[in-house]
């Protein structure tokens, strides 16, 4: 094979994988914005507040300190802090890190 022939066919690969990549990432947050939904339902300020974490991808930190800093649970919310980390964390850990390893191998 000529040189263009695998300069292209390492572009097209590459391609692939950033797409599938992008794909696990749209999914955790989409899955991480119904979460958010689920939790805040009845109260739509909150709610567009955590979806805007959601959506700057600052999520994980904000449930850290929710936990780290005793946050009670509001009679509004479905569970609380601690259980929300943990349903965060294994959203990205089924959307993201374990099939983007495996597409790395």
């Amino acid at each position: 094979m000529n040189k263009r022939i695998k300069s292209t066919l390492a572009t097209v690969r590459m391609q692939v994988k950033f797409e599938r990549l992008l794909g696990m990432i749209v999914a955790s947050m989409v899955l991480q914005l119904f979460l958010v939904f689920v939790q805040n339902t009845k109260t739509p300020w909150v709610m567009a507040k955590e979806m805007l974490i959601v959506l700057m991808m600052l999520k994980p930190g904000f449930d850290c300190y929710k936990v780290v800093s005793g946050q009670e649970m509001d009679e509004q919310h479905s569970v609380d802090a601690k259980t929300e980390l943990v349903a965060a964390k294994a959203i990205e850990m089924v959307c993201e890190s374990i099939p983007g390893s495996l597409l790395q191998l």
